[in-house]
């Protein structure tokens, strides 16, 4: 995910960062195809690149218990941005919400944070759903797994 202020032209990825990008095959003649956003010398890069991606899994425990675990792990990879900027576009945190499927048991569900040093959770069980707010932060990979038995 690209988060930028949508209208600003210093958003637009340098020369250096075409290059360095694994998914834009870094190559000599990608990179002068992209040369600064077609020949925008504005582009500076300016913007906040996180990757997101989610993880499911059943472990079996003793007995006939099973438990599904689900992960979300959000990896900064490119903050252009500075703090204030970064809060004024993005806000302090993320939020991101688990939905249950019903049948499930709600006062099971155990949330667990790692890679930052905050973030918060809730179970709202009219909506089936748990929350989770984690910080900003454009050093860390934040990881976030919600488990609860079947």
């Amino acid at each position: 995910m690209y988060i930028d202020d949508g209208v600003s032209r210093n958003s637009a990825p340098t020369n250096l960062f075409i290059a360095a990008a694994k998914e834009l095959d870094g190559t000599r003649e990608n990179v002068r195809a992209f040369q600064d956003a077609f020949g925008d010398k504005e582009a500076e890069s300016c913007f906040h690149r996180v990757f997101i991606e989610q993880a499911s899994k059943r472990i079996i425990k003793a007995g006939s218990n099973w438990s599904d675990v689900r992960t979300v792990k959000i990896t900064t990879l490119h903050n252009g941005y500075d703090d204030i900027l970064t809060k004024r576009d993005i806000g302090p945190h993320y939020t991101v919400v688990f939905w249950h499927a019903p049948g499930i048991g709600l006062e099971n569900v155990q949330v667990s944070i790692s890679g930052t040093d905050g973030g918060d959770s809730r179970t709202d069980s009219t909506m089936r759903a748990t929350i989770v707010t984690v910080p900003v932060d454009a050093h860390n990979t934040l990881k976030i797994e919600v488990s609860y038995l079947i």
